[in-house]
C-alpha cells in the first residue's frame, strides 16, 4: 500500500488527466483509469474540510 498526500486542486488535475487519457487511448487507458478515478473519489469524499464539514457528494 503506498499512501500519498495530495491537495485536493492535484487530486481534480489529476482526475482531468486520466478523464483525457482515456478519451485520446480508449477502452484500454479505461481499464487502468476508472478505478484509479474512483478510488480518487472515494479518497476525496473521506477528507474533512478544513472548516469540519463533510464535501458535498457531486
Amino acid at each position: 500500500m503506498i499512501n500519498l498526500e495530495i491537495t485536493e486542486i492535484e487530486a481534480q488535475n489529476l482526475v482531468q488527466l486520466i478523464e483525457l487519457a482515456i478519451k485520446s487511448v480508449g477502452s484500454q487507458a479505461a481499464r487502468v483509469g476508472v478505478p484509479l478515478q474512483d478510488k480518487i473519489a472515494a479518497a476525496a469524499a473521506g477528507v474533512k474540510q478544513p472548516n469540519g464539514d463533510q464535501p458535498k457528494p457531486e
